[in-house]
């Protein structure tokens, strides 16, 4: 199974999504790697800068399967890795080795080459939804969606908003240690959580924010 996760972020990112997500991939004892085509980040909403590495198609190449998860952030931003070259080649290179995909809020459509004819759970913003639809997804009512762009195994896991950051990064979890919910999972109805915003500090993402 997936061994690894490569978690991609944008300029200016969700530090919800991405740092309880870092949590919980810790926890787990998930090893992660996070990229950018920034070598430095900055949380929106504190603008605290973060060193990352640079993405590059090559990331897949190394030793090992990885999970592709994308972290979505300021909207400009997140929208940018829609159709960003570096961005759509290294989704074409999972693609090609069936790797696990996965996105939440506005970051769904970055994975947009793997949607045709599959369900995906998306933050509801008129112009994800045209994206997504004109390229033949089909827009889940639920808040996460596990679907397949292969044969059997669910590889494409996504997520409306960050209120449910934590439930489909564990989900993800346990499909990289073989671990396989039913399809379509239904963790809430779409946009029960849109008003939540929880920032209570969590010591273990603290941790790893200090280094």
């Amino acid at each position: 199974m997936f061994n690894k996760s490569i978690i991609i972020a944008p300029h200016r990112y969700n530090p919800h999504e991405l740092w309880v997500t870092l949590g919980v991939l810790k926890k787990y004892k998930v090893p992660f790697t996070v990229l950018s085509t920034y070598s430095v980040i900055f949380d929106e909403v504190t603008c605290e800068a973060v060193k990352v590495r640079t993405v590059t198609p090559q990331e897949l190449w190394l030793e090992g399967d990885p999970a592709i998860i994308f972290i979505s952030g300021n909207t400009p931003d997140t929208i940018s890795y829609w159709e960003n070259p570096v961005i759509q080649q290294l989704v074409t290179a999972a693609m090609k080795r069936g790797l696990l995909l996965a996105g939440i809020c506005m970051s769904v459509p970055i994975l947009h080459q793997a949607v045709r004819g599959k369900k995906v759970s998306v933050f509801p913003l008129k112009r994800a939804l045209a994206f997504l639809e004109e390229r033949g997804a089909i827009i889940s009512p639920v808040s996460i969606t596990l679907d397949t762009y292969t044969l059997d195994t669910p590889n494409l896991i996504t997520a409306e908003n960050e209120s449910v950051t934590q439930t489909w990064i564990e989900t993800i979890v346990d499909i990289m240690k073989g671990n396989i919910p039913k399809l379509n999972l239904v963790s809430a109805p779409a946009g029960m959580f849109n008003f939540v915003r929880e920032r209570k500090p969590v010591l273990i993402i603290e941790r790893i924010k200090r280094g």
